[in-house]
Formats: structure tokens, sequence, C-alpha cells
């Protein structure tokens, strides 16, 4: 028996078995959903309402040189 082989060896119980992309992928995927739904609390946080935002839009895309 080589000695490496006693380092590198380990005891597997039965029924488990290696770990694939397939266990690490779906965990990725909730950490980037929790990512997401922080980045939207954070702009949510502190939101107002705004008063007549139908012309401040109107506002916003009329030219300058109106009025």
């Amino acid at each position: 028996m080589d000695a490496t082989s006693l380092v590198f060896e380990e005891d597997v119980e039965r029924g488990e078995r290696s770990v694939t992309p397939g266990d690490i992928l779906p965990q990725v995927e909730l950490v980037r959903i929790a990512q997401f739904v922080a980045r939207v609390h954070l702009l949510l946080e502190h939101s107002h309402i705004i008063p007549d935002h139908d012309d401040f839009v109107e506002e916003c895309l009329e030219p300058a040189t109106a009025g």
C-alpha cells in the first residue's frame, strides 16, 4: 500500500455519492435569487409616492425649447 493512498482515501458510507454539478447549481440559483430580492428591497426601502406622476412624465418628455 502506498503512503499517498492512505492520505487521500476517505471512508464513504453506503448510499453516499460524490458531489456533482447538479448538487451545486440549485444552491447557486438560491443565492442569486436572494441577492436579487435584497437589491429590490433596498430600492423600495425608502420609496415615496409621486403625486400627479403623469404630469411629471410629461414635463420630462417636453423639449426644453417649449416655454
